[in-house]
């Protein structure tokens, strides 16, 4: 019997018709599924200096790895905190070097803030730690770095996390100095991809500074060489970021749907919150889409829309900080017949970005008067510091520091301060006194009395 030719009843076209809805619904499911996963790679060694070429060195081959997993992977960001193996001008000369081997192009380099960025993966640690815990309690042992993955990957492993045990080759280290100023104060980084790197002090804040390759560059690092014992491996699964259920009712409304929507297949009307499959894997953007290609549309385009959860209260004090320094204004007193009013005037000048970045100090040199002044103050105290004989004037018990010092002349300060307010008004009370005038005066009309009296 030829079945193409032999026509479906109509429960043969439902179960058909079923199947395709459910396999369609997986498929949707796991395509999500892979835009909300992450995944940790740590590399263990057996003895490592924490500098930044161990640092380039696990970067390339992260990155490496990451463009064998991923072929179509071509540009990556970077963010780390402020150590020093990572805020250091030669691992900065290094990044274009890495790009152009690896074949993915480091576009930035960010650094977070204090106290902050490293929340998931000191969780990630703390969760390994456990687990060699249990791994040593059980009557295994960790001596070198092939057991500590041994014990990280033993059982179910760790969630989301892939481990390797690599080797630093010192002898690829060939970026020994660079002619890069300032270094600390920079917290943000820009490669283009003709080696010109554009920096910033502060994230966004005026234009920033773009440095050629040929002002700074000694020479360059070619490849670090990193020795591989064993490569990436652990558990298999992903781990999932889940968002928080608490969030505010305004939240749980879903997104419209934006113009990649109707590039595709026009704007349908849906209510249910369930249609909506595929998030924006952007954090903060609020963007939601039924299919997958819409979501594909939208990161091309980049039209995000952002909008917070929730405030944490560091947001909160940030934001009140902001307001306050936006608002500087001057407080001027004004005093009129011997009663004093507060008049809050309006800012003086308006501020402009980046007043509030640290300032670099300028050295002042000594005057001539000073260096003679302290000169003399100088040869006065060793003069007055030995007796005639040669002898020290004070005893070792007797020595004082510069704090003790400083507090005792304080307290001369605070003394001759009173003496002199209490010169001043003995003075003014004598002056004006209206009563002992009258007396004097009575003393003298007595002695004269006296005088006319006794001739």
């Amino acid at each position: 019997m030829d079945l193409l030719s032999t026509e479906l009843t109509n429960e043969d076209k439902e179960e058909h018709l079923r199947d395709v809805e459910a396999c369609s619904y997986k498929i949707e499911l796991w395509k999500a599924h892979l835009l909300k996963t992450h995944n940790t790679f740590v590399h263990c060694f057996h003895s490592v200096k924490q500098d930044w070429f161990t640092v380039a060195s696990i970067m390339e081959h992260l990155i490496s790895h990451m463009k064998s997993v991923i072929p179509s992977l071509k540009e990556v960001s970077v963010r780390s905190d402020n150590a020093g193996c990572y805020h250091c001008g030669h691992f900065w000369l290094s990044l274009n070097g890495i790009s152009e081997r690896t074949g993915v192009r480091i576009s930035s380099y960010n650094y977070s803030e204090r106290q902050s960025g490293k929340s998931y993966c000191d969780s990630k640690i703390a969760h390994m730690r456990c687990k060699m815990r249990t791994y040593v309690a059980s009557g295994g042992n960790i001596q070198t770095a092939n057991d500590m993955r041994a014990a990280i990957c033993s059982g179910k492993a760790v969630t989301g996390c892939q481990l390797a045990v690599a080797k630093i080759d010192t002898s690829n280290h060939q970026i020994k100095s660079h002619k890069w100023k300032g270094v600390s104060q920079i917290s943000n980084l820009k490669l283009h991809e003709d080696g010109s790197i554009t920096v910033w002090k502060a994230y966004d804040i005026g234009t920033g500074k773009k440095i050629s390759n040929l002002q700074i560059y000694t020479c360059k690092q070619k490849s670090t060489g990193i020795i591989i014992e064993e490569d990436f491996s652990g558990s298999e699964k992903s781990g999932n970021i889940k968002t928080s259920s608490k969030t505010n009712q305004n939240d749980n409304q879903p997104a419209d749907l934006a113009s990649s929507d109707s590039l595709c297949e026009g704007n349908p009307e849906v209510t249910n919150e369930s249609s909506y499959m595929f998030k924006c894997p952007v954090t903060g953007c609020t963007k939601m889409y039924m299919k997958h290609h819409s979501l594909e549309i939208h990161l091309l385009l980049g039209r995000h829309e952002f909008k917070l959860e929730r405030k944490s209260t560091y947001d909160e004090i940030k934001i009140r900080w902001i307001q306050l320094c936006n608002d500087v204004s001057t407080d001027v007193r004004t005093t009129s017949e011997g009663a004093s009013s507060r008049i809050q005037s309006s800012p003086l000048t308006t501020l402009s970005k980046g007043w509030a970045l640290k300032k670099d100090k300028k050295a002042v040199r000594f005057s001539s008067d000073l260096k003679s002044f302290l000169a003399e103050m100088y040869e006065h105290g060793e003069k007055q510091a030995r007796l005639p004989d040669g002898t020290k004037r004070f005893q070792v018990n007797e020595y004082l520091d510069s704090s003790q010092i400083t507090s005792f002349f304080s307290r001369l300060t605070v003394a001759g301060k009173r003496t002199e307010t209490r010169t001043a008004k003995l003075v003014v009370d004598v002056v004006d006194d209206e009563d002992l005038e009258a007396v004097l005066a009575e003393i003298e009309n007595q002695e004269i009395r006296n005088i006319t009296m006794s001739d």
